[in-house]
């Protein structure tokens, strides 16, 4: 979904391109999203109402304008498709500790076993 001027003018964070989720083969989790951040205010004319130019930033050095000419290659942080997924996806509870016996008794008081260390001569 494109960005629209509405969301320009409010949106703090950018993501270009598609999203994607990926689960690798031993269950590990990898995201890439390209995030850009707004760097400054946006400017938007009363003359022409469609047009809107943001000033936005990726990395250290990277700076661009999102406007309505490459408005459709953006999305908001707020309308990304991986947030979408994790609304639908049940969480999962962390696991519990296993529960010790309590039936069996660590009793340390016994020194009858502690001549083990005592040798022969």
């Amino acid at each position: 979904m494109p960005v629209t001027k509405e969301q320009a003018i409010t949106a703090e964070e950018f993501h270009y391109g598609e999203c994607t989720r990926t689960v690798g083969p031993r269950g590990g989790v990898t995201i890439k999203c390209e995030v850009w951040r707004r760097n400054g205010v946006t400017r938007y004319w009363k003359t022409r109402p469609d047009e809107f130019k943001v000033p936005i930033k990726y990395g250290l050095k990277n700076c661009a304008y999102l406007d309505q000419s490459n408005a459709s290659y953006f999305h908001t942080a707020e309308d990304c498709p991986l947030n979408a997924a994790n609304a639908t996806t049940p969480t999962q509870e962390p696991t519990k500790a296993p529960i010790i016996n309590p039936s069996v008794d660590f009793d340390d008081t016994d020194t009858s076993s502690s001549d083990w260390c005592e040798q022969d001569s």
